[in-house]
């Protein structure tokens, strides 16, 4: 398995909050596995489909954390805090860095983006950040009490898919190594 391959794997770990066996890992030869695999790990055999039908939205969770979290700590009006507000507006100038340290530990996502990404165009809004943590984190958004259900499930692989390893168009069948090039 190469480089990018593990750091896939890493990331998938940390997302669901598991560990693969490398047996494992070296045995899931495409997404559709991949998915598969989490879904026997992940899911109980009793879930109804009633749970398939109403999807949780992780990254909207993700936007409330945000939003409540950036009302109380910079003191601004709920209002103020939508997925289209750019943080340059709402950080404070002269304790950006201060702010945006802060602010993610008020969020409590298992990863916080880097200081500086809010200014990458991926992260520049506020909406972006949560999208982001709802990709790499999913779990810090996730109920213990909630059981993931198969879309829930391919809707985060998708974005790491496209995080981890820039893969932006893929089918379930694609091979890694192969058809998508993930050496």
């Amino acid at each position: 398995m190469g480089l990018d391959a593990v750091e896939f794997v890493m990331a998938i770990e940390a997302a669901f909050g598991i560990d693969i066996p490398d047996s494992v890992a070296r045995e899931l030869v495409t997404p559709g596995e991949v998915v598969d695999y989490l879904e026997r790990r992940l899911i109980p055999s009793s879930q109804t489909t009633e749970a398939e039908n109403s999807p949780i939205c992780l990254e909207q969770r993700a936007f409330y954390r945000i939003r409540r979290a950036s009302v109380k700590l910079l003191g601004l009006p709920r209002s103020a805090i939508r997925p289209d507000t750019s943080w340059d507006q709402v950080l404070p100038v002269s304790e950006k860095r201060e702010a945006w340290r802060a602010l993610g530990d008020a969020v409590g996502a298992g990863t916080w983006p880097r200081r500086a990404l809010w200014r990458m165009p991926e992260t520049s809004t506020v909406g972006g950040t949560a999208k982001y943590l709802a990709i790499l984190t999913p779990r810090s958004f996730w109920a213990e009490t909630e059981t993931w259900t198969r879309p829930a499930i391919k809707n985060v692989i998708v974005g790491l898919m496209r995080e981890e390893l820039g893969i932006k168009k893929f089918a379930w069948t694609d091979r890694f190594v192969r058809d998508l090039h993930v050496d």
